[in-house]
């Protein structure tokens, strides 16, 4: 039976081995769903895995009824929303900005915290904190619209993303000259 590989797109891996996508008449088992969400082609800025099973094969004409969820919006465990580590970002203050905004953020636990600002293509434009352990409760940093070698950037639409632990949160900000 010839049975192309991933024939809707939806990027299905096998739990054992995540590299390989299974085929349409992928044999029962456990098999798992990464989503990934980046800013441009390197920096990945937050991504999700669940595990469901597969029971049964598929006919070759037919791809629906064949994929059950278990664990995962099927009575188990839901993956956290954005907030729900406690990891918490404020709006940048004022934004859209120039020359200056504030990015406060509300940390549960005191945690070794970065703070980087990235452009619209995903590069790294200014490391605010880098690794700083930081205490519960709000904490906050001020970008100057400078760049880590300390020139102005141009104006445009950035941004922040805050690493606490295991968690992060990523925000928007507009500098406008």
């Amino acid at each position: 039976m010839s049975c192309p590989d991933d024939p809707c797109g939806l990027g299905l891996y096998q739990a054992e081995s995540p590299a390989v996508r299974p085929r349409r008449c992928a044999p029962s088992g456990t098999y798992s769903y990464r989503l990934t969400a980046s800013l441009g082609d390197t920096v990945i800025v937050d991504s999700e895995e669940f595990p469901f099973e597969k029971e049964g094969a598929v006919a070759a004409v037919s791809f629906e009824g064949a994929w059950t969820l278990k664990g995962w919006n099927g009575g188990g465990e839901i993956p956290d929303a954005p907030g729900a580590s406690g990891l918490i970002l404020h709006p940048a203050t004022p934004n859209p900005f120039n020359p200056t905004t504030t990015l406060a953020f509300d940390l549960p636990a005191t945690e070794a915290v970065s703070l980087r600002v990235y452009d619209l293509q995903g590069r790294l434009v200014r490391t605010l904190i880098g690794g700083e352990v930081l205490p519960q409760g709000r904490n906050e940093a001020t970008w100057d619209g400078r760049d880590d070698a300390g020139r102005r950037v141009s104006s445009g639409t950035y941004f922040w993303r805050v690493e606490a632990g295991r968690f992060s949160e990523i925000g928007r900000m507009v500098m406008v000259k």
